[in-house]
């Protein structure tokens, strides 16, 4: 049987120094590269094309609704979806290409390793830890589901297979850029949290900053990374914080104007 084609996307913004890797990555196994920008100001777009990329603008609905819209603008049905500060390792991208040679591949979608690259480096230290997701897919089975900050894949028929390759994660530019990424990304949290009715309560407000600090350290082994490591749990405790008060402001004033 004729080989599956397949579509990469990406969305972006402000990634001009770190999508040229990313899109490099993904064309040795797609068969078309779409980015997705959501307003950048540096040459993000110009830097997408200059390495052959599809690129178009959409404005920002939250990061499920960005990568669904995404693929919506894909050619084909077969999806490899990585982020901008992402690369896809010639192992991975040789199995992406294995799975789709002969034919359509018997399981829906297939869970790839993802680690983290430390700033300032140029591979995952290694004993850093693995984590899996879903980025390759057929969208005719599965798809991503429209949360605002849960861009995950939902299989709705089929089976999930596993590639033992890497997706290399380049996730932050520096401590400073670390924090800022976090905060952002808790302030969604929150907004999230209060849209669904959800107010946390004040001991857990207290004590899920603590376990944070732990996760990150100890369980993602954060503490590869010396006196940064210490910084960075510190930094995701402190989001953590800011997520849980921020949601429990906004369900208090929602619980105000309803009481009026």
């Amino acid at each position: 049987m004729p080989r599956q084609y397949l579509s990469a996307f990406i969305i972006a913004r402000n990634e001009a120094d770190r999508i040229g890797r990313a899109i490099d990555s993904a064309a040795s196994c797609a068969d078309e590269v779409v980015v997705v920008d959501s307003g950048s100001e540096d040459d993000t777009l110009a830097v997408a094309e200059a390495h052959g990329a599809r690129a178009l603008f959409h404005a920002w609905p939250g990061y499920g609704p960005q990568k669904a819209f995404a693929e919506t603008q894909c050619q084909h049905d077969w999806l490899l979806n990585i982020d901008a500060d992402e690369e896809v390792s010639a192992e991975l991208a040789a199995e992406i290409r294995a799975a789709l040679a002969d034919g359509p591949p018997q399981p829906s979608a297939f869970e790839m390793r993802w680690k983290m690259i430390h700033y300032g480096g140029d591979a995952p230290h290694p004993l850093a830890p693995a984590k899996s997701f879903i980025r390759l897919y057929d969208r005719r089975r599965a798809g991503f589901r429209p949360s605002l900050v849960h861009d995950s894949v939902v299989v709705r028929e089929g089976d999930v297979a596993r590639l033992g390759g890497l997706v290399r994660h380049r996730s932050f530019r520096s401590l400073a850029h670390f924090r800022d990424k976090l905060n952002a990304y808790a302030d969604l949290q929150a907004l999230d949290m209060a849209e669904r009715g959800r107010r946390p309560s004040a001991m857990r407000t207290l004590l899920e900053p603590v376990a944070a600090f732990a996760k990150l350290y100890l369980l993602r082994r954060y503490f590869l990374y010396g006196g940064d490591g210490v910084a960075m749990a510190k930094a995701y405790a402190g989001a953590r914080t800011r997520r849980l008060v921020k949601a429990r402001a906004m369900a208090g004033a929602a619980g105000d104007g309803a009481a009026l």
